[in-house]
């Protein structure tokens, strides 16, 4: 649709003069990610303006593409023009992919001077998560005291930052901050804050959220905020309020069951997995890598090799051994606690780079079966493949 519309208008010369058009087009090829597209219809463009510059600089910041952005914003002040808010934010954001520390203080200084940062809290909050992202967490907090403009997404992103550097006390006392200073949390306010009470066991927390959750109707609406309430309850210890708002929720998709599987996993009721499993596929939904992999270490809790190996088969089918490293991971740790160790050669083998931790697991394996010799050979191998023991290779040795 995008190309035909492209074309229309080329058709009809209306780019050429028109650099809302033109700013437009370059946007929309950007936001599909067709980088290389936006890039070669802005080359074409007579003359580039402020539009059309923010516009590519926004679509390599948004893809990811840090350098590629903060090259363009340089080509842009070389042809004399000056930024605006948004072309700001998108250079902030870029400098907090590629880890600009420096570039970004610059811009920090610039916008202060030029009165943006107190006027506009898009700059404000892009500044924040850039100095979160180049791991400058004190600095955020400065700029946060500093802010007069905050949003509801100023505090997420600082909540966030918390979370990120595992702060989990801090993060739930700006999140009390928050209320206290008459901010209403979003989904994603509470999605952070449910982590960090669940990495805390914070129950009594996680029950006053529940209560205004239900009290706003934000369990019904946000499928995403339910399942963060089904995972740490279960995190805390609470299983039966879990297992009461997952059957309460109107969205059991692969997400919810899972963290609901998950949930008993971490309180070693690998049974009580294996069985909502069941019911899972009863219901007709279909698993995911993460369920895999809770599946499988709950298979190998129950030393349920069978079981196992019905998932191992599963995972073939569906092709994710490829696609995701950890399922195959996930795979040899459960033949590794079944003591199934041929099966974990096997997986192993079949790994196109195999790494020192999984052959500590196999080797680890061997000696607690009480393969003695084993575990001797199979150092070799890590040997002959360039991958040196490690103390954890070593004591699996001397167990044996």
């Amino acid at each position: 649709m995008g190309r035909n519309v492209h074309a229309e208008v080329s058709r009809k010369n209306l780019v050429m003069n028109n650099s809302i058009i033109q700013g437009a087009l370059v946007d929309m090829y950007a936001k599909c990610g067709l980088l290389k597209i936006a890039q070669g219809v802005f080359d074409k463009l007579p003359t580039r303006c402020l539009i059309t510059w923010t516009a590519l600089i926004s679509g390599y910041a948004n893809h990811g593409y840090g350098i590629e952005a903060l090259d363009c914003c340089e080509e842009m002040r070389i042809e004399g023009i000056s930024p605006n808010s948004v072309t700001f934010a998108c250079s902030l954001k870029a400098c907090g992919i590629v880890g600009a520390k420096g570039k970004g203080s610059e811009i920090h200084v610039e916008v202060s001077q030029n009165g943006l940062l107190w006027l506009n809290p898009v700059i404000g909050n892009a500044l924040l998560s850039m100095y979160i992202n180049c791991e400058m967490l004190s600095r955020a907090e400065e700029v946060f005291k500093e802010l007069t403009s905050r949003d509801v997404v100023t505090w997420n992103i600082l909540i966030a930052g918390y979370t990120k550097y595992e702060l989990h006390e801090e993060a739930l006392d700006l999140f009390n901050q928050m209320i206290q200073d008459g901010y209403r949390p979003d989904a994603v306010t509470y999605i952070f804050i449910l982590k960090c009470c669940g990495i805390v066991r914070a129950g009594d927390v996680v029950i006053e959220i529940h209560i205004e959750l239900a009290r706003q109707g934000l369990l019904e609406k946000e499928p995403e905020v339910n399942n963060a309430m089904v995972h740490t309850y279960a995190k805390c210890g609470c299983l039966r309020a879990s297992q009461e708002v997952f059957y309460r929720s109107q969205t059991q998709d692969v997400v919810a069951w899972t963290a609901y599987i998950l949930g008993f996993i971490e309180h070693n009721h690998a049974s009580e997995a294996l069985r909502c499993y069941t019911q899972m596929q009863l219901e007709g939904v279909y698993p995911n890598a993460i369920t895999y992999i809770c599946l499988l270490k709950a298979c190998g809790m129950t030393k349920s090799k069978c079981k196992g190996q019905l998932l191992h088969a599963q995972i073939v089918n569906n092709k994710l051994l490829a696609a995701d490293p950890s399922v195959s991971d996930a795979l040899i740790h459960m033949y590794a606690d079944c003591g199934s160790l041929s099966k974990v050669k096997e997986v192993l083998d079949r790994r196109s780079a195999p790494v020192e931790s999984l052959w500590d697991s196999m080797l680890d394996a061997y000696a607690n079966h009480r393969h003695c010799e084993k575990p001797f050979i199979f150092r070799d191998i890590m040997t002959s493949n360039e991958l040196f023991p490690d103390t954890v290779t070593c004591l699996s040795c001397m167990r044996a």
